[in-house]
């Protein structure tokens, strides 16, 4: 019963979500600063099912939040940008997981599932990010026109992937 108790939560969850989204109301960006015991914390958060107030979203605000750095060396600030993108900072270093920037997750961009709302930010509002991790090739974790405008912007300085994605990377996608 624990299970059905926690998919029920996840349902209610999902059902809020739809609604808030579809009256126009923007779910706020999850972002969060803590040491590195609660790095996962934002996404318990998630799946507890905490939601954003009904605050007005303001972009602008928003984005100066998710770009400044953790308050002191010893912290982590996670960002949760969408789907399976987060961007993780730690003082002066930069990591971001599998970016998917697309209008939908899918091999092709004219059918397929498409975003609810669009990433936290874009490539263009992206910092300079030290490792882009990609965990695997399925076509929601490796975007393709993410992937080249990542390449095309010259603002990832390393790329993590797993076996068989470093040829692939080079010879579609441009990465020297």
């Amino acid at each position: 019963t624990n299970g059905h108790h926690s998919f029920q939560k996840l349902l209610k969850w999902r059902k809020e979500r739809w609604e808030r989204w579809r009256k126009g109301v923007k779910m706020e960006p999850l972002s969060e600063e803590s040491g590195l015991g609660d790095v996962f914390k934002p996404f318990k958060q998630i799946f507890n099912g905490v939601l954003a107030d009904d605050t007005p979203f303001d972009r602008n605000i928003r984005i100066n939040s998710m770009l400044s750095p953790p308050s002191s060396p010893d912290k982590i600030k996670l960002t949760w940008l969408g789907h399976s993108t987060c961007l993780i900072r730690q003082h002066s270093f930069t990591f971001l997981t599998d970016p998917v920037f697309s209008p939908r997750a899918s091999p092709v961009q004219f059918i397929g599932p498409k975003r609810y709302t669009s990433p936290a930010l874009t490539v263009d509002e992206l910092p300079g990010i030290d490792i882009c991790l990609l965990s695997h090739d399925h076509y929601d974790h490796l975007d393709y026109n993410s992937i080249i405008d990542l390449v095309d912007s010259g603002k990832i300085n390393y790329w993590a992937v797993p076996l068989g994605l470093k040829q692939w990377l080079m010879e579609e996608a441009g990465v020297e």
